[in-house]
């Protein structure tokens, strides 16, 4: 937080859920990035970029996932 005071003069740093930032619903576009924790956020989401695309294992585990995307590491 102490470099973005330094580099964006103005900021102002929110801690709480998004519904909840005042004015939220006057601004006529909201986008944010794709990401699991954000589903719930108004506005467009902005599509996520795969790493391994070609990855195709979503199950619960990380290291299904990881043997998939090492498949095209070689």
């Amino acid at each position: 937080m102490e470099l973005a005071q330094n580099l964006i003069p103005g900021i102002q740093i929110f801690v709480g859920e998004v519904e909840d930032i005042p004015g939220i619903t006057n601004f006529p576009a909201i986008y944010h990035q794709q990401h699991p924790l954000t589903q719930h956020f108004p506005g467009t989401a902005t599509p996520a970029n795969w790493m391994f695309p070609e990855a195709t294992y979503r199950g619960q585990g990380f290291f299904g996932y990881w043997k998939q995307c090492e498949k095209t590491l070689k």
